[in-house]
């Protein structure tokens, strides 16, 4: 008895060690610490000829999703590396592309990060070692403000369901719940909406015409605790790609970014917003938008912002949009480094008036390049 009670001690204290998120007595910083200071910080050189996506944690670290191989995609599945950026450019830590995250990366509250892998999931911690590798279908991630995760996904285009499980900071299940899918139907992006509950946005591909539109068919509203579900109608803006970027909006409504088909051919990037009824508010596009690096940060005014990068090796522009589509303002970065381009990776708003957004600078050599965080005022 005394050997299991020991037993279960140890236990006991290291799960609360690493909910903590503490290590070698580091107290890994909350929400709840300052925010970092205001100003442009660049990171050192490092060895990564590519970036593909990143994502912000709530005190400004930057979540990189990167290959020191040049030419290579996520969907080779080799050379895939995160790198967590501290919010000052400081490498806080780089993974070795054993257990890697192929794509949807997403800040965790704890200083980790977690994404879908080759193709289950999985989490690092704030020390980049890998907390769960779980075998659970999941092409969309979303982490919650309590440190849980919500997954959703399909095992293989035999599978008629798309299952949602929510886990806990240690890879526990809380709940798992699931709903019927039509065929090639996906669930393409995952959002958070005001009350607690997880928005998944489905979509159905054609197998027959590769250029034909892939409908959006709708809007899976999952409870908080996984009791109840709701199908939630929205207009479909047509797009001819899987939606890249999916986020709800304070209102109810949401937003994405996706690709138009004009006069045949695939070069039209478009936002589109929808308010709370599922009608689509208003669009946004230009001639420029054709470059599809980009991100979407909603704003508590249920404005928005929207980082592009609209041709390749142009400036990085940060456009500020109010709630009805208008554009406030729109600033450039990236123009007075002397490299050969800016690719844009994150931005977030980290308080009501402090946003922070990050780009990755290649060198002329194009092998390396440098994370450059800009903190600034959102409204002067």
């Amino acid at each position: 008895m005394r050997a299991r009670f020991l037993l279960l001690l140890v236990l006991l204290l290291s799960a609360l060690v690493l909910l903590a998120g503490c290590e070698d007595g580091e107290v890994v910083r909350t929400v709840d610490d300052p925010l970092p200071d205001a100003g442009v910080f660049v990171s050192d050189t490092l060895d990564y000829p590519q970036v593909f996506t990143a994502d912000t944690s709530p005190g400004g670290d930057v979540f990189l999703l990167g290959t020191t191989l040049f030419g290579a995609s996520p969907a080779e599945n080799y050379g895939l590396n995160v790198l967590r950026i501290s919010p000052y450019g400081e490498t806080l830590f780089e993974t070795d592309g054993e257990d890697f995250i192929a794509s949807d990366i997403h800040a965790t509250v704890d200083y980790g990060c977690v994404g879908s892998g080759t193709p289950t999931p999985l989490k690092y911690n704030s020390e980049g070692g890998v907390d769960w590798l779980l075998d659970i279908p999941a092409t969309s991630t979303l982490p919650r403000p309590d440190g849980s995760v919500i997954l959703a996904g399909h095992e293989g285009v035999e599978d008629t369901l798309i299952h949602v499980t929510a886990v806990n900071a240690l890879g526990v299940t809380l709940w798992s719940t699931s709903f019927e899918r039509e065929p090639h139907e996906l669930a393409v992006g995952a959002a958070r909406i005001p009350n607690g509950d997880t928005a998944l946005l489905l979509q159905t591909l054609s197998n027959d015409d590769p250029i034909s539109p892939i409908p959006i068919t709708g809007v899976r509203i999952i409870s908080a605790d996984g009791s109840t579900q709701q199908t939630r109608t929205i207009a479909d803006p047509e797009f001819v790609s899987l939606v890249q970027t999916f986020v709800a909006l304070a209102d109810g409504g949401f937003a994405a970014f996706g690709v138009l088909e004009v006069e045949g051919a695939l070069i039209q990037n478009i936002m589109c917003v929808w308010d709370a009824s599922g009608a689509i508010a208003w669009q946004y596009t230009n001639s420029e938008l054709e470059y599809s690096r980009h991100d979407i940060e909603p704003a508590s005014d249920n404005g928005l912002l929207l980082l592009t990068q609209e041709l390749s090796a142009a400036p990085i522009r940060l456009r500020r949009f109010d709630a009805a589509g208008n554009i406030i303002w729109t600033r450039e970065y990236g123009e007075t480094f002397p490299h050969q381009g800016a690719i844009p990776l994150d931005v977030a708003i980290l308080d009501d008036n402090l946003i922070q957004l990050s780009y990755y600078m290649t060198t002329a050599s194009l092998t390396k390049g440098q994370v450059v965080i800009v903190r600034e005022e959102m409204e002067p």
